[in-house]
């Protein structure tokens, strides 16, 4: 098995980066994203910026991975109000960056008051926000395989109720776990 430390810090890390260089491309064609990718190989990294953000400017997706982790630090283990707090706060004071219209919706329910278990925006919506930030849970229960998954399945409904988006949040969890464990 990975040394935990090591693990936690090469999950975050690696998503932050990712992240930072896909943002630019996100939710562009293929074609732009294809070309974007040639740019990076010739060394041409920056030609190409998000309309808002500048080359290399990370999203929520790591911001909120970054919130859950902070949350599950300063409440000594998880606690979805914690992280729900935190969530709404990022947003309430405007310092998201670049996020989905369902984690959006719930931030500003939170913001509003609602229960971190009435936030989040119900199906049919099925984004893929609370997925993009589960990578930390796979890592923080050791091999409490309960925990991990109720801690996904309800950092998920905090911003999408759709049951497909607490599978996908589950999904990375479990295979982040599974990869710091060396099992293939």
């Amino acid at each position: 098995m990975t040394d935990p430390e090591a693990a936690l810090t090469g999950c975050l890390l690696g998503q932050a980066l990712g992240d930072a260089l896909g943002f630019v491309v996100e939710a562009q064609p293929p074609s732009v994203a294809g070309e974007y990718v040639k740019d990076l190989r010739a060394g041409r990294a920056g030609r190409q910026s998000h309309p808002e953000y500048p080359f290399g400017q990370y999203s929520d997706d790591t911001q909120l991975a970054r919130e859950l982790l902070s949350s599950f630090v300063e409440a000594g283990g998880w606690r979805p109000e914690v992280f729900a707090g935190r969530l709404g706060a990022l947003f309430s004071q405007g310092r998201d960056v670049g996020a989905g219209p369902g984690t959006r919706g719930a931030a500003m329910r939170l913001s509003d008051g609602a229960h971190w278990s009435d936030a989040g925006t119900p199906a049919p919506y099925a984004g893929n926000g609370s997925a993009m930030r589960a990578a930390p849970l796979g890592l923080l229960f050791g091999d409490d395989t309960r925990s991990m998954v109720a801690a996904a399945i309800e950092q998920s409904s905090i911003t999408h109720r759709d049951p497909r988006c607490s599978a996908g949040a589950l999904v990375v969890a479990g295979a982040t776990r599974l990869a710091a464990k060396g099992t293939p």
